[in-house]
């Protein structure tokens, strides 16, 4: 609860931030030295500094729409990606990154933070005040963790599991921490920090030891509450503290894996070279997860007449195996030289259309 829960997805999310901008600030250089390439160098000697400047901001303006259009359609594949994906399970978060695409491609293009600030800071404010009523509900007992195993599939499944995905990735993006954790993740690539995490040492330890520290503290009312009386009537104001903690303790496992494996790839040792081989095939990893559950979960109590019910510690162990199947995985395709079948589908079908 302290250093996992609550604070992986905020990590995930200002990765994906970090990704749209360094996407966008490369197609707008190669729009830019396009455009450039148009003009001879006796034609541009020859303008007057009004013209010029009505020209850069032309090509300013033309290379920023360029680049939020890249965006847009890279995100509304990706809600197609998840909606494929939601038919066999209700929790795909693909379809909610594709929707923050879709919808704030422009304030990711945008030279100045203030559209950023804004935008992040109205979501969190809503998101945090659902997140009081979401723990004032929760009433002045602690949660009690129970695991019932998956549910019975049924002809109907896809169907419902679409239609849930689908309201839950509306209300993922407009009343959760996703968005301002993106616009984070854009401002991180404006700044150049991670560019550069070996001449940003110090930034990145103060980040690294406080975020963590913060994200520690923040989450221990709400550990606490989940295991003794003591807490239980701590919810209202645990929980909200809780999701934003996450936030800052999502920033410092940034700083710290920045600091234990930034660089070039080139000069990564063997374990972060690894485990980047994960991280560069990360929808290929996601979604075999999903293939490999059903597997286990759904194919295969069919064929044996057996219904799988497990404990915690089984359920554990299944979830270790999974993870470590898909690190096999990457490991081939990384040796292969190849990238992930999905980055590859995705790319192309971005491209092609």
């Amino acid at each position: 609860t302290v250093l996992v829960d609550r604070r992986a997805y905020p990590l995930f999310s200002i990765l994906f931030g970090f990704g749209m901008a360094i996407m966008a600030s490369r197609t707008m250089e190669r729009e830019r030295r396009a455009a450039a390439d148009t003009f001879s160098a006796e034609e541009v000697a020859g303008w007057h500094p009004v013209q010029r400047q009505i020209v850069e901001e032309n090509i300013e303006r033309h290379v920023r729409r360029v680049a939020a259009r890249l965006i847009r359609r890279r995100g509304l594949w990706m809600l197609v990606f998840g909606g494929v994906h939601a038919l066999f399970f209700s929790g795909d978060i693909i379809g909610t990154y594709g929707l923050v695409a879709v919808l704030f491609a422009e304030v990711v293009v945008m030279k100045r933070a203030w559209p950023r600030v804004l935008v992040g800071s109205l979501v969190a404010a809503l998101s945090l005040l659902g997140l009081w009523g979401t723990g004032f509900s929760m009433g002045g007992t602690p949660m009690v963790l129970e695991y019932h195993g998956p549910l019975a599939p049924t002809m109907f499944y896809p169907l419902t599991s679409l239609r849930t995905w689908l309201g839950a990735t509306i209300a993922t993006v407009l009343l959760s921490l996703v968005v301002p954790c993106v616009m984070i993740g854009v401002g991180v690539a404006r700044w150049g920090v991670l560019q550069d995490p070996r001449g940003h040492g110090l930034v990145l330890a103060c980040v690294a030891v406080g975020g963590l520290g913060v994200g520690v503290l923040g989450g221990l009312p709400f550990a606490l509450m989940q295991l003794t009386w003591a807490f239980a009537g701590s919810a209202a104001w645990s929980y909200p503290l809780f999701h934003a903690s996450g936030v800052l303790g999502a920033c410092g496992w940034l700083a710290l894996l920045a600091l234990v494996g930034g660089g070039p790839r080139e000069k990564l040792g063997s374990v972060c070279a690894f485990l980047s081989a994960i991280g560069r095939r990360s929808m290929t990893a996601y979604l075999s997860q999903t293939a490999m559950f059903a597997g286990i979960f759904v194919i295969a109590p069919r064929l044996t007449g057996r219904s799988v019910s497990l404990g915690e510690a089984a359920s554990a162990a299944v979830a270790v195996m999974v993870w470590l199947t898909t690190v096999v995985l990457c490991a081939v395709l990384e040796r292969l030289g190849m990238p992930g079948p999905f980055e590859v589908l995705l790319r192309a079908a971005v491209a092609r259309s």
